[in-house]
């Protein structure tokens, strides 16, 4: 998984200023999961993560019906921004 050197975001699914909501587009699943947490991070170091979703380019935003579509990354680069630009004011 790439490291951003951004903040532990949480994702959600909600415009964090207009209240249009964001779909992230590319997001990494675990191969393999077991219920009990000690298990489960012994899957994640031995099976890894695989990336699922469609992939979009660093930077590219696409509002479609109403709906905003982005990767991770970008995702994070403009939460970035506008935590920044918040608190400037």
């Amino acid at each position: 998984m790439t490291n951003y050197n951004y903040p532990n975001y949480p994702i959600d699914n909600k415009g964090f200023a207009t209240g249009i909501p964001i779909i992230i587009t590319d997001r990494y699943k675990q191969r393999r999961t077991h219920k009990k947490k000690r298990i489960n991070k012994k899957y994640a170091k031995k099976y890894g993560f695989v990336k699922c979703g469609l992939p979009l380019e660093d930077g590219k935003v696409y509002n479609i019906d109403g709906k905003l579509y982005m990767n991770q990354a970008t995702f994070y680069k403009i939460r970035y921004a506008v935590d920044v630009w918040d608190k400037e004011d």
